[in-house]
């Protein structure tokens, strides 16, 4: 069953297995963007990200695994550095 709910002043979207909360968090992809020197501004512009798709990182929202693929590219990283598994 997925649910929404505000944390953090964030809509994410979550799934609710038997009363335990799980979400991807891409809180990890802010701090690897930084120490890459790599804006949304470039994701947009330079990589053709849509508007939409920096929203949804930035809401911890859905993406494709395609969107992973090519950040891990773009960042020169792991999905780790970008990508966490949190049970709430």
């Amino acid at each position: 069953m997925c649910e929404h709910y505000n944390a953090h002043n964030k809509i994410i979207q979550v799934l609710n297995n038997g009363g335990l909360i799980f979400m991807i968090v891409y809180d990890r992809l802010w701090r690897t963007m930084k120490e890459k020197k790599v804006s949304t501004y470039t994701l947009r512009e330079k990589h053709d990200f849509h508007t939409d798709t920096i929203r949804s990182l930035r809401n911890n929202g859905n993406v494709t695994t395609n969107t992973l693929s090519r950040l891990c590219e773009i960042l020169d990283c792991r999905l780790e550095d970008i990508a966490e598994y949190k049970q709430d």
